[in-house]
């Protein structure tokens, strides 16, 4: 720790977040490192906690560290997740069993997994009228939280009309070699083109809690809509991505 130079005009709460911004730099404080408590900051720069708690504000508006409720101050990953459109849904990607969140993290040498709810309830009009189905048709939902070493990035929610999904592995947790979409092509309903729709916004207090979101980062929420040879709907699927640990990729031919 360097002592604070008590005759700079650089205020002594920039003095602290410029040793912790260049030790995060550095490596010295590493990816995912949890900070000293500002109380133990505080001791250590002999300074107040407010000014502590000023130069943390500093570097978390840069986005070099996040505060988790009930366990402290973290080094941020730096590594955003790409998420390349082109070649994410590939009939070839499904052959190897790539699912495409898995794809995503493989990218940037993330550890994925993901928590996966699954239920029936009855279709909105909107779902209905996707999978051109009545309103209040049994529809099986698939609530995944995806995890890129152990921190929530994204929440997806996927809709399947029951007639089409029910009783297949579509209803298990786990949907087998080549995902949910091996098992529509299985059924003969192989998803062959995709829309997505996408928007950014800001977040719900129970989205900010699920992604565990510092104030004011805004989401990225994705509609996708994939339809089969016939171009009927298969599945609707609502994405929720923290926009701050995400890069979307596009590449487009003229």
């Amino acid at each position: 720790m360097t002592p604070l130079d008590k005759t700079s005009d650089r205020p002594a709460y920039q003095q602290i977040a410029d040793e912790l911004r260049y030790k995060i730099i550095m490596g010295d404080l590493s990816e995912g490192t949890k900070l000293p408590s500002e109380r133990e900051l505080s001791a250590q720069y002999g300074s107040a906690r407010v000014t502590v708690r000023q130069a943390i504000a500093v570097l978390r508006s840069e986005g070099l560290i996040s505060t988790e409720h009930g366990r402290g101050i973290f080094v941020r990953r730096r590594r955003r997740i790409r998420r390349v459109a082109q070649s994410r849904l590939s009939t070839e990607a499904r052959r190897m069993d790539k699912s495409a969140f898995k794809a995503d993290t493989i990218n940037v040498d993330y550890r994925p997994s993901v928590k996966v709810e699954i239920w029936a309830e009855g279709a909105s009009s909107d779902i209905a009228e996707i999978l051109n189905i009545d309103p209040g048709d049994d529809v099986v939902v698939r609530d995944r939280i995806m995890y890129a070493d152990d921190e929530p990035v994204q929440l997806a929610t996927s809709y399947f009309a029951r007639r089409l999904a029910g009783g297949t592995a579509i209803e298990q947790e786990d949907s087998g070699p080549g995902g949910v979409y091996a098992r529509l092509a299985d059924l003969g309903r192989e998803p062959v083109r995709f829309v997505e729709t996408l928007t950014s916004t800001m977040p719900s207090p129970d989205i900010t809690r699920k992604l565990r979101l510092d104030s004011g980062t805004p989401i990225i929420t994705i509609e996708r809509i994939a339809y089969d040879s016939s171009d009927l709907a298969v599945e609707v699927n609502s994405m929720t991505l923290a926009a701050d640990r995400y890069e979307l990729v596009y590449e487009f031919h003229s």
